[in-house]
């Protein structure tokens, strides 16, 4: 004899052999997709309003981190390109990455602005960092504004190294970009 399970859908405890009494009361099994149009549970914690600005800016850092993460593939497609002698190739993608380094600059400059009307609301000072920013805005924002902004970071650190993988790759007389490296930060000429 083995351990005993209900079949019928209910959910119970366990039967052993020899421990008849220790049924408890069937209760019905709801399926996950069941549950999730249930009322939510009540924690017994009350959420701070959420502030409007934090949300923009919540959405301007997804739009960063989204631009960061198309400037690295195509900072790996160069360096394939490279690896593999595809000059022609290499022309069309220093294209697009020209194109791309607008669309960065433009979500960058976004975010900086949605950055300063969240900090205006939070009542932050004009020269808080952005930590001092995450630290003022609603609790249930922190963690979410603190992993954009690390995987911001993370993709430019990568972009970083790919950069200047690329321009030893390439050798130094050959290597023309928009994007430079300057006491070891990423650069875009003409915009920082």
């Amino acid at each position: 004899m083995g351990l005993r399970t209900p079949t019928d859908g209910a959910c119970r405890a366990p039967v052993f052999p020899g421990n008849q009494s220790a049924r408890r009361t069937s209760v019905p099994h709801k399926r996950f997709s069941e549950r999730v149009n249930d009322e939510p549970r009540k924690t017994g914690r009350t959420r701070k309003h959420s502030v409007p600005e934090v949300q923009e800016l919540i959405e301007a850092l997804r739009e960063e981190l989204a631009e960061c993460g198309a400037m690295l593939v195509l900072l790996d497609q160069q360096q394939k390109l490279i690896i593999n002698r595809r000059p022609e190739a290499l022309l069309k993608n220093a294209g697009s990455m020209s194109a791309q380094i607008e669309s960065l600059a433009v979500a960058r400059s976004t975010r900086q602005r949605l950055s300063h009307q969240a900090a205006v609301k939070l009542e932050c000072s004009d020269f808080a960092s952005f930590s001092q920013l995450v630290d003022r805005s609603p609790s249930h924002h922190r963690c979410l504004l603190r992993a954009l902004v690390g995987e911001i970071n993370c993709i430019l650190f990568h972009c970083q190294q790919r950069l200047l993988q690329n321009k030893l790759l390439l050798g130094p007389p050959l290597y023309e970009s928009p994007l430079t490296l300057k006491d070891g930060a990423l650069v875009v000429f003409g915009l920082n």
